[in-house]
């Protein structure tokens, strides 16, 4: 973001936060701002109960909407703020479950189609009434299970059953049900499904459109009568078979030539004829194109047109002599990219160097030579201070460019040992922006200039100061004092070098997000943490009682959602006590017991207290602690939750008792996950090998460390999956990999032979 944008964001959010009741604001700006990802939690929190819906849907669309405010929101009584807040990816599954049981379908088609919606919810939405609702929940790819395809491949509208027919994990006997489908929709997309076996699609011989997209799959339609849109998308289309591009490299529109050109599996015969083409714009496509040929990169320097020039000064793999012929082009964009080459050669940075203009490319490029520099640097000399001499050291570097002021300070502070720390504190006062925010992020600085530059009126400085990593202490208790920004001050308490007592300044500070970066720092002390948890939990009207109502803590006037956050913050922290612990166990709130059990200062016995929570994303995250007792994890692998069970299974500390228990569960999900812990026992191993799910198999054939005669068995798998999946391991043998590089598929085959060149090569 630029220095104007910064400051036009922040005027723009301090305007709308001083004057929203005051000055009438449009509804059109209220949502940009509220959409905006840095607009501040206390502006959402306003405008999110603004009066027009448009303005709280697009609060419930902004990406960093906190989830306690998409539960305000999802209580929203316009429908379309409900669907905003269902879509958001930060939905809680609280708020799916609710808005699960909307009046409105279009809310329950959303919630249907988020990507963490639970599969109890969706289930229960693939029984909706509304066949929109049912097509998104057949639609969810990640979570909707065999059991409800089965019901939703029969029902009345045809966009359902398409959505079935499309699900990866639809079982043949469904796929087998709807290849006689009346709608040509539902069999293309039978016809398109990875798991389709080979006898169905023999089917399609007696369907005429299902035929046609089997005949171009194998080669027997001509594309003489496809329209433009039809070509450019099949060019476009990364598994596009090779003998379409071939056709489609002939096609008479430049558009269709443009898009092969640019195609990743692009034949080096088809670019040879497409270096030649009439179209400029072709050949431009064909000089970007990765696989390009050296000889035709010769061909394509010489090209009649800037832009295909340009193009190939600007390849990392440019060769050198090519460079050196581009530098003196008559084209000063191609010139320019031949400076901005980091392939460049000191010979044809040489020759760029003697045109002024290309100077700060020049400058920037690492080839650069010291002496071309110094020879650089000393003819802007004598072209800006031909009639004054350096009488000051502030009035001759003002009359320089802001690179060659750069360069300038860098080499008087290596050359002069007298006066460099004058030279830098002239330039931490000059008056272009610019040049101070450069100071700060590359020459060394002193304490007394970086307190002088914390205090600067430009933000963007006053960040740079603080994202140093060698920022004293001091400076940032002067940044933590005087900055105005909460960014700032926010980078302040996020930062290593920040003292304890900073840290306690701004845990009282102002704004909820500094606040909570203080107690999220590494050195932030307990008794801070113990101090702030006593005052959030005094009530306001003690504080009252007590005298103190002139200056009472931030933490004494937060809301719950604040308060929630402060308890997660201090559940978190590395220094957190474990008597602290011990209190925030008893929340009322999931959250902050689920932050105390997955805490590493969790002691054993409040460890055993939590197993046996009511709620069962705590005991879930007991479960997934490495230290939990073996007794704790046999206990929690018969919890009628399957969130708890499942996080017993990928636990690494798992015992074999319980995986053994779990290796024959009827759940394809859970047999996976007990393939994937690292203490799975061979044996079972050996048994899943055989099971009747490819992803189970493929899940065996990506682990590393496992029996040898295992990868030897699945190398014959029918699946082509799991028989990439054996490519892809590192410790397949190298006859395994020779056996493979001649596989019937083409993915199988082209990455053994992949493997095995590799293999050579070491």
């Amino acid at each position: 973001m630029s220095f104007l944008e910064a400051i036009r964001r922040k005027i723009l959010f301090e305007f709308t936060a001083t004057h929203l009741e005051s000055v009438f604001i449009p509804s059109f700006l209220k949502r940009w701002i509220v959409h905006q990802h840095d607009c501040p939690i206390f502006l959402q929190e306003t405008l999110a109960r603004d009066t027009h819906w448009q303005v709280r849907q697009a609060a419930a669309t902004n990406p960093e909407c906190s989830p306690l405010l998409l539960e305000t929101l999802a209580k929203d009584t316009e429908w379309r703020v409900r669907r905003a807040v269902a879509a958001n990816p930060n939905c809680p599954p609280i708020c799916l479950e609710t808005l699960a049981m909307d009046s409105y379908f279009q809310v329950r088609q959303q919630v249907a189609a988020h990507p963490q919606c639970p599969p109890a919810i969706l289930n229960r939405l693939a029984q909706d009434q509304y066949y929109q609702v049912r097509q998104a929940a057949a639609s969810n790819l990640q979570k909707l299970t065999s059991s409800p395809l089965e019901q939703l491949a029969q029902d009345d509208y045809w966009q359902v059953r398409a959505a079935v027919a499309a699900h990866p994990n639809c079982p043949e006997t469904i796929l087998a049900q709807l290849v006689k489908d009346q709608y040509w929709q539902v069999r293309i997309a039978v016809a398109r499904n990875a798991q389709c076996p080979l006898t169905l699609k023999q089917t399609f011989e007696h369907d005429r459109r299902v035929f046609i997209l089997h005949q171009i799959l194998n080669r027997h339609l001509s594309l003489l009568g496809f329209s433009l849109f039809v070509k450019r998308l099949l060019a476009g289309c990364r598994y596009c078979p090779l003998w379409i591009i071939e056709e489609l490299g002939k096609d008479q529109h430049w558009r269709v030539r443009q898009a092969i050109a640019k195609h990743p599996k692009c034949p080096p015969s088809v670019l040879e004829n497409l270096a030649k083409d009439s179209s400029w714009q072709v050949r431009q496509a064909t000089a970007n194109h990765p696989q390009c040929l050296p000889y035709l990169l010769e061909t394509l320097a010489q090209d009649k047109s800037s832009e295909v020039r340009q193009s190939i000064a600007q390849r990392s793999d440019c060769p050198a002599h090519l460079l050196e012929r581009l530098s003196q082009d008559i084209c000063w964009q191609v010139r320019q990219a031949v400076a901005e080459n980091v392939n460049c050669p000191s010979t044809a940075i040489e020759i760029l160097a003697r045109e002024r203009f290309l100077w700060l490319e020049v400058s920037r490029n690492p080839q650069c030579p010291h002496q071309l520099w110094e020879a650089m640097l000393n003819q802007e000399k004598t072209i800006l201070l031909d009639r004054f001499l350096q009488k000051y050291i502030y009035s001759f570097l003002r009359w320089l460019p802001f690179f060659l002021k750069e360069q300038v300070a860098n080499w008087v502070i290596k050359s002069s040992k007298g006066w460099s720390e004058a030279l830098v504190r002239t330039l931490a006062k000059d008056p272009d922006q610019r040049m101070r925010l450069q100071v700060v992020r590359t020459l060394p600085l002193w304490s007394e200039v970086l307190h002088t530059l914390i205090q600067d009126k430009d933000i963007n400085v006053q960040l740079a100061v603080v994202q140093r990593p060698d920022c004293p202490p001091q400076t940032l208790a002067i940044g933590a004092q005087t900055s105005d920004s909460w960014f700032v001050r926010k980078t302040i308490a996020r930062h290593l070098n920040c003292s304890p007592s900073v840290l306690e300044i701004l845990a009282a500070d102002t704004s909820a997000r500094v606040r909570l970066a203080a107690i999220q720092n590494p050195n932030c002390p307990p008794n801070l943490l113990e101090v702030l948890v006593k005052g959030a939990h005094q009530p306001l009207d003690t504080v009252i009682a007590s005298g103190n109502v002139s200056t009472p803590h931030p933490f004494q006037i937060l809301t719950d959602d604040e308060k929630l956050s402060l308890y997660l913050a201090v559940a978190h922290h590395t220094n957190c006590p474990p008597s602290l612990l011990e209190g925030l166990s008893q929340n009322t709130n999931w959250h902050v017991r689920q932050a105390v059990a997955s805490s590493l200062n969790c002691p054993l016995s409040l460890i055993e207290k939590l197993a046996v929570d009511q709620d069962a994303h705590v005991r879930a995250a007991v479960a997934k602690r490495l230290d939990c007792p073996a007794n704790i994890l046999l206990a929690l692998a018969q919890d009628s939750c399957r969130e708890v069970w499942q996080a017993v299974i990928s636990n690494p500390e798992c015992s074999e008792q319980i995986l053994c228990s779990f290796a024959k569960h009827p759940d394809v999900v859970v047999r996976e996950l007990v393939v994937k812990n690292p203490k799975c026992p061979p044996q079972i191993l050996a048994t899943l090998t055989q099971d009747k799910e490819s992803q189970v198999r493929r899940a065996i054939a990506e682990r590393v460390g496992f029996l040898s005669h295992l990868l030897e068995t699945l190398a014959n798998d029918q699946d082509w999956q799991v028989r990439l999946a054996i490519v892809n391991n590192p410790q397949c043998p190298s006859h395994l990999l020779q056996a493979l590089s001649q596989d019937i598929h083409a993915e199988v085959k082209r990455a053994a032979t992949k493997r095995l060149q590799e293999c050579t090569k070491h």
